[in-house]
């Protein structure tokens, strides 16, 4: 497909002895002589408005080329199909319409005439009707709405963000690419906030990508900063404080410079992707007891992170039930000698298989629990082998295969700092104080698990409605 795609744009009439290198000669030129020849440059300092009508006036007097075959060569072609590809993944196999499902439409943002229209048509199997664009051009919109049929928004995309929520439509992408465009936003900041509210809350990708790279974006920026006021993200700390606060994890990270040896040539790519995860509360609070084993002992070793892990076969398939992801909730190891005395433990807790260890993955289902350590208690030295209890109440996202280990450690440390402001909040603040957890501090032993499932070993599982379960803690306040 890749291959057909680029041979495409080559019979069109693109430039076919140009080398990647002079086409982004050409493109910087492009932006240098129609900078020039637009409204004079807004100050650093310029409003959202003052910003919004330049980008406008710059790219509308840039139409004509845009929409020609000259900016489309095949090996841009080639990496805008890459680019389609990372927004939206094909369903999985079996995978119905149900709540669980992505939705199959995306926005393009910054769409221009379309570059990225036929792209994600041939590489997602969209329709016209599953894409809308977003741009401030209304001559580059107008393009695009009549070539491919989809529809344009001409707006800013916190604007257009705004409206689809105040109309009832947050979350009803799969995927919102910001492609070729985002050292062009105003506030790179807000526009992602604004792709959030339209990204499905459950998996929708949020995407940042340019198929020239990000070299040749501070080559633009370095002609003129008004209509390219920002670098893209340089690496995953960037990208970290860039999405501080909103509900995303760092997917992937390719960032490759121009080379025109060995062939073929690249002219450099850049794709960030993000997903969105908005954390959720269970409808029915999971509680769980048993003994905690050694596991694989890669949470200390390999990600900084120490776990205390409960195994699958302690629960004899209870667990085959609970989906794969991470959950948060609060846990207590029965009779550890914690400094200041027993305490009950926020913890952030992995179920599933840890695909991203590649080859090494978990045998087994396996509950792997974060203990965070409370202000002035600390942990026993060594709780391998005691009985562990946990209640888990809310959910923050699906176990993932990521790239790298560094992406697989940023996810983890936003999963502790969410699972941290979640619990500090009502309504799974009050689950500290529940009956469950509190017994385990009992000096009798006592189990206090009435009506689960129990194991060998004392090991106990249980399914409690979560309003229910939220009653009985308040109660031990009162």
């Amino acid at each position: 497909a890749l291959i057909r795609l680029a041979a495409s744009a080559a019979d069109s009439g693109a430039p076919l002895g140009e080398t990647a290198a002079a086409h982004a000669k050409r493109v910087v030129a492009l932006h240098r002589s129609i900078a020039d020849a637009t409204t004079p440059a807004a100050a650093a300092s310029a409003s959202a408005d003052a910003h919004n009508v330049r980008q406008a006036a710059v790219f509308d007097q840039a139409v004509g080329w845009f929409a020609s075959a000259q900016a489309t060569p095949p090996e841009v072609a080639v990496q805008l199909a890459r680019i389609a590809i990372a927004a939206l993944p094909p369903p999985a196999a079996g995978a119905g319409k149900g709540a669980g499902a992505l939705p199959r439409r995306v926005c393009d943002v910054g769409c221009g005439t379309g570059a990225l229209v036929p792209f994600l048509r041939e590489q997602c199997g969209l329709a016209p009707s599953q894409i809308v664009g977003v741009d401030l051009s209304p001559a580059m919109a107008a393009v695009c709405a009549e070539r491919h049929g989809v529809v344009v928004e001409v707006a800013d995309v916190a604007a257009w963000a705004a409206a689809e929520v105040a109309a009832g439509h947050a979350g009803g992408f799969g995927a919102v690419v910001f492609n070729s465009c985002f050292g062009n936003m105003h506030s790179p900041r807000a526009a992602l906030a604004a792709a959030c509210s339209a990204a499905s809350p459950r998996g929708g990708r949020v995407v940042i990508s340019h198929p020239l790279g990000r070299a040749f974006v501070e080559r633009l920026r370095a002609e003129d900063p008004s209509v390219v006021p920002h670098a893209l993200p340089a690496d995953a700390a960037e990208l970290g404080a860039l999405a501080e606060g909103l509900p995303l994890r760092l997917m992937q990270l390719s960032d490759e410079p121009p080379a025109e040896a060995p062939a073929p040539a690249s002219p450099g790519f850049y794709c960030v992707v993000f997903e969105q995860h908005v954390p959720s509360t269970l409808a029915q609070v999971l509680l769980m007891r048993g003994e905690v084993s050694r596991g694989y002992g890669r949470g200390s070793a390999q990600l900084g992170v120490p776990t205390a892990n409960l195994r699958e076969d302690e629960f004899a398939g209870a667990l085959a039930a609970v989906p794969a992801g991470v959950y948060c909730g609060w846990a207590a190891v029965e009779g550890a000698a914690e400094r200041g005395g027993p305490a009950i433990h926020r913890a952030v807790v992995n179920v599933g298989y840890s695909p991203t260890f590649a080859g090494a993955e978990n045998a087994c289902k396996i509950v792997e629990a974060h203990l965070m350590a409370e202000e002035g208690r600390g942990f026993a030295a060594d709780f391998y082998g005691r009985p562990m209890r946990l209640l888990l109440c809310a959910f923050l996202r699906p176990e993932h295969k990521f790239g790298s280990f560094p992406l697989l450690v940023g996810a983890i440390n936003k999963d502790i700092s969410e699972s941290a402001r979640i619990l500090a909040e009502e309504p799974c603040a009050a689950f500290a104080r529940d009956p469950f957890l509190q017994m385990a501090l009992a000096s009798d032993g006592t189990v206090g698990l009435m009506g689960g499932k129990q194991f060998k070993q004392g090991a106990l599982f249980k399914a409690v409605d979560f309003e229910l379960a939220r009653s009985m803690a308040a109660m031990q306040s009162e």
